[in-house]
């Protein structure tokens, strides 16, 4: 997961993903692993500066074209910050989110639920506890608990 030194290639094995990005990749990493039949991606001079930047805690937008490397980036980043030993939530897909989700009005509140969006939520939190270097049972336990209602 080094980040310097452009134009070089980081391979993401199954192995490589179940355990830094147990989440899953994104569709659109899966469809260009399928489609290239190999599981390389480019190391760029951006990727350190994205990471330098996180690690002094700035805030970033990848903004670029389709094919840009932006999904790219992402799962380098957030397997690089897990292997430095940081907890990251990592949202492979926010349309489960918003689209895949129904909403469910609390007619005594008045106030909207959204059952599915909580727990593909705490799936996804789960799957970051898992690959954590230091777990807080606390933070496992409240996320089982939360699956389990």
């Amino acid at each position: 997961l080094e980040l310097d030194g452009p134009c070089r290639f980081w391979t993401l094995d199954e192995i490589a993903e179940s355990e830094m990005v147990p989440e899953g990749i994104p569709k659109s990493l899966d469809e260009e692993f399928a489609a290239s039949g190999t599981r390389r991606m480019m190391v760029r001079d951006s990727d350190a500066k994205l990471w330098d930047k996180i690690q002094r805690r700035s805030s970033i937008l990848l903004d670029g074209e389709q094919g840009a490397g932006k999904t790219v980036a992402c799962v380098r980043l957030v397997a690089t910050a897990r292997k430095a030993g940081w907890h990251v939530l990592y949202v492979p897909s926010a349309q489960k989110l918003t689209i895949e989700s129904s909403y469910q009005r609390n007619e005594s509140t008045g106030m909207w639920d959204t059952p599915e969006h909580a727990r593909i939520f705490l799936k996804w939190t789960e799957a970051a506890l898992a690959v954590a270097n230091e777990r807080d049972g606390a933070d496992v336990d409240a996320v089982r608990e939360g699956l389990d209602s």
